[in-house]
């Protein structure tokens, strides 16, 4: 998966209509909140078949880290 996908599965996940970059502070986000944690927990489960905790979530600052937590390579 492309960083470009996985920003849209991102996207898609906090029900996002404005674009979403790496470098975006997740506390900027309107959209980011305790559902949203949530959902981003459950599509890191189901595309890379990976429990995030969800004090992990919590330690990110930026997009980018959300990506680094299931997908160093790509970030």
């Amino acid at each position: 998966m492309s960083t470009k996908d996985l920003i849209e599965e991102l996207k898609e996940a906090l029900q996002r209509e404005d674009e979403l970059s790496l470098d975006m502070e997740l506390e900027s986000l309107d959209e980011w909140d305790s559902l949203a944690i949530l959902s981003v927990i459950s599509l890191f489960d189901e595309l890379f078949d990976k429990t995030v905790e969800q004090d992990a979530i919590l330690d990110c600052v930026t997009v980018k880290d959300l990506i680094k937590i299931v997908a160093p390579e790509i970030a």
